[in-house]
């Protein structure tokens, strides 16, 4: 099994290809599609695309490719978009009214930076496109949301077999309400999920998907192992990165944990619901390109792999954290494991990689490296 954590910007683009079967998992950035496009050049069909959540780093690129000439070679797309997490069967066409406010809510939302402006130019939801062009969604769920599946509970994408560790139902029902107080505040009675309402709640969710203030910034000037590795934990409280759609993936012979932006809670939750004290995968794609507020000890703690995976160029919100690379440097299982990042990153000091060669066990970090064969 190969996979390619593609240049996604500060974003997620996982192509996992296996020996008949090949699945993406988010499409970074818009602006990123041109640099990983190449890949998707190279197959004659993609068996399944995968986008995790509404934010801009995963569902851009996603938007670009199903909007290119390789749009055919999707085969299934599995996705939480307005139809699956709003679920109005209204037939109500709202007013003037509506439609001048959804547009404001597009506006306001979308003008933040130029990747939002590129993902969601002229009104272009990725839920509005995954409809108009007739593709298949969440198959198995008779296209409704994915929600966590017991361990026992599969779905099968050619020779792969996935269970979902999130979204919970809550966080959906959570995400729901939210959104259904700000039609509530505006006046807006549209239930109709047609192009303007799919884009005004698309790009609302990515609008809300802020960092953590204390994710902003690097965090300590400090590049201590110890130091770092025992700072306080605040779990990620984004709503959109909670609605993340993360699963275990497993073959006869390999497993992949793709935890997308997942928080903590979920995943630990999942682990317990299954009663795992422990998890032993080949690799884990760690949550929110190596947030500190979404790996914590306990994580690393109960999943036992060889590889930790991070897609990010650094550039947003400094991730990934020194706190949770230092984590898995202090508290992963394997003392032999690899922490692979797609892109070199800036703030990742000499010193800082030299405590890292330096501490006990032999955990190595390799950055700038796009594919791993396991």
């Amino acid at each position: 099994m190969k996979i390619l954590m593609q240049k996604a910007d500060y974003g997620d683009s996982v192509l996992i290809i296996g020996n008949t079967t090949k699945i993406l998992i988010d499409g970074g950035t818009a602006k990123s599609f041109t640099q990983w496009s190449s890949s998707i050049q190279k197959i004659d069909k993609l068996d399944a695309l995968f986008v995790s959540h509404i934010d801009n780093d995963h569902v851009g690129g996603a938007i670009r490719l199903l909007t290119s000439l390789h749009s055919n070679k999707v085969d299934r797309i599995y996705f939480n978009g307005a139809n699956q997490i709003i679920s109005e069967t209204s037939t109500e066409p709202g007013t003037r009214h509506d439609a001048i406010e959804l547009a404001a809510i597009s506006a306001s939302s979308t003008l933040l930076d130029e990747d939002k402006r590129i993902g969601y130019s002229e009104g272009t939801s990725l839920s509005f496109i995954i409809k108009s062009k007739g593709f298949e969604t969440n198959l198995e769920f008779n296209g409704q949301a994915i929600t966590r599946q017991p361990l026992e509970k599969t779905i099968t994408v050619g020779e792969f077999k996935l269970s979902f560790l999130g979204p919970t139902k809550e966080n959906l029902d959570q995400l729901r309400d939210n959104w259904t107080a700000v039609l509530k505040a505006r006046g807006i009675k549209r239930r109709i999920i047609d192009k303007s309402y799919s884009s005004a709640f698309e790009s609302y969710l990515s609008s809300i998907d802020q960092p953590m203030r204390s994710d902003q910034a690097i965090s300590s000037n400090s590049d201590d192992i110890d130091y770092l590795a025992g700072r306080p934990f605040k779990d990620d409280d984004s709503l959109p990165n909670k609605s993340s759609i993360s699963f275990l993936l497993r073959t006869e012979s390999k497993s992949i944990l793709m935890l997308a932006d997942s928080n903590a809670a979920t995943i630990s939750s999942w682990l317990d619901e299954n009663e795992l004290p422990t998890l032993k995968v080949d690799a884990i794609k760690i949550p929110h390109h190596g947030s500190k507020n979404n790996f914590n000890v306990e994580l690393i703690k109960r999943i036992d792999t060889s590889h930790y995976l991070i897609s990010t160029n650094g550039k947003k919100s400094c991730h990934p954290d020194l706190e949770t690379i230092a984590r898995i440097v202090k508290y992963a299982p394997n003392r032999s494991a690899k922490i692979i990042i797609n892109y070199n990153i800036q703030h990742l000091t000499k010193s800082f990689l030299m405590n890292i060669e330096n501490w006990e066990g032999n955990i190595s970090l390799h950055q700038n490296v796009e594919e791993l064969e396991l």
